[in-house]
């Protein structure tokens, strides 16, 4: 039974089919090479589902435990680590299992709650994603303003509009699918028959949710953090020509007082002590600056690369459906499910406050774990 779940699995995700007039020792090395590629699959999988509940459970744990970091900035952080933990859950491993097994074994209403539970989570990450980087332009862009008018209600409103949006953009698509599915008896899998545009209708909706569910957001997402870019890059000159000229100003003061008697030499040290103080202040702040900078560059980057793939495949299928390939759209699916991995550690481990409580729980952990077994 294992051998031929490890069969299907193979054939499936590489579109591998067996002569009929194979030999015995070739169907055992087809058998062998594909229990080992299953497993390679399955337990690679396994571990991104452990790796992106774990760092999302500890960013939730720290965000209710601790009240410093139960900050109005903190709750979309907080609301995107519990929808990422959700997706790692359930999506990931459901997901394979078709995979591995070739067929959806759970009949067509599970098919249906599977499909919007992984597509609304997923864009409502997205979604989550982009307010975050929001916060962010406004809190460099007008800092005063935005602390002021940053409010629980307006967030929470914001939370939901998200969730909302994606549930408006996904389920009339899949139930919409499923029907045409039902009306011309197309297929026994659910997740890749889902990810085929060969229904003339289907084009549409397929470019539709690829353009608003990622495209947009992801235009978004470049926008403000360009502007954030240059709006650092401008302060971070001006700092530069400050202390620059600050610190010439300072030299020729020095040279002034020293061709001539200083009349209170206790006050002038504590100007230049000030003077001192002031340039470093302003060094730190340019160098913090930067680490943001590289920070959300990265964040960018990473939102890119894990999404685009997939989303430019739609496009190109809705297009071009004999294109369609199992492969590159499995590859594709499972890279957007490394998003929701990477995200507690770009975003809430890019904060010094989470950093530290991350370091915290994880060595009392070994601790704990060292003293209970010995």
């Amino acid at each position: 039974m294992r051998a031929n779940i490890s069969s299907n699995f193979c054939c499936n995700f590489l579109n591998i089919t067996e002569k009929t007039n194979t030999s015995l020792d070739g169907k055992e090395t087809f058998k062998s090479t594909a229990n080992t590629l299953a497993v390679i699959i399955i337990a690679t999988v396994g571990a991104l589902s452990l790796i992106t509940v774990t760092g999302n459970f500890l960013i939730a744990l720290i965000y209710c435990s601790n009240k410093r970091i139960r900050s109005l900035s903190n709750i979309t952080l907080f609301s995107l680590a519990i929808t990422d933990m959700m997706i790692g859950f359930f999506p990931m491993n459901i997901n394979i299992l078709e995979t591995a097994l070739g067929y959806w074994p759970f009949g067509e209403t599970m098919c249906i709650i599977s499909l919007i539970f992984d597509h609304v989570s997923v864009q409502t990450s997205t979604f989550f994603i982009v307010l975050i980087n929001f916060d962010r332009y406004y809190s460099i862009k007008r800092p005063i303003i935005h602390r002021m008018n940053k409010n629980k209600l307006t967030i929470l409103v914001k939370l939901f509009c998200g969730l909302i949006f994606a549930i408006l953009l996904w389920t009339p698509y899949i139930y919409f699918n499923q029907f045409l599915v039902r009306k011309l008896n197309a297929s026994q899998t659910c997740y890749k028959q889902f990810a085929h545009n060969n229904i003339m209708s289907k084009k549409y909706f397929s470019v539709a949710v690829s353009v608003f569910g990622f495209l947009l957001p992801m235009f978004l997402v470049f926008l403000v953090y360009i502007k954030m870019f240059l709006m650092i890059k401008d302060a971070t000159f001006a700092t530069i020509r400050a202390n620059s000229e600050a610190f010439k100003t300072t030299a020729k003061t020095l040279r002034c007082y020293s061709m001539s008697s200083v009349s209170n030499p206790v006050e002038f040290d504590i100007k230049v002590k000030k003077k001192k103080i002031s340039f470093l202040k302003k060094r730190k702040l340019v160098i913090k600056r930067k680490k943001f900078v590289q920070t959300t560059g990265l964040i960018v980057l990473m939102f890119v690369v894990t999404g685009l793939p997939l989303n430019v495949q739609r496009l190109f299928v809705s297009a071009c459906p004999i294109c369609y390939h199992d492969l590159f759209f499995e590859i594709s699916k499972f890279m957007t499910y490394i998003n929701s991995a990477i995200n507690p550690f770009l975003y809430a481990l890019g904060n010094l406050s989470f950093r530290k409580q991350m370091k915290k729980a994880i060595l009392n952990f070994i601790r704990h774990a060292h003293w209970k077994f010995n």
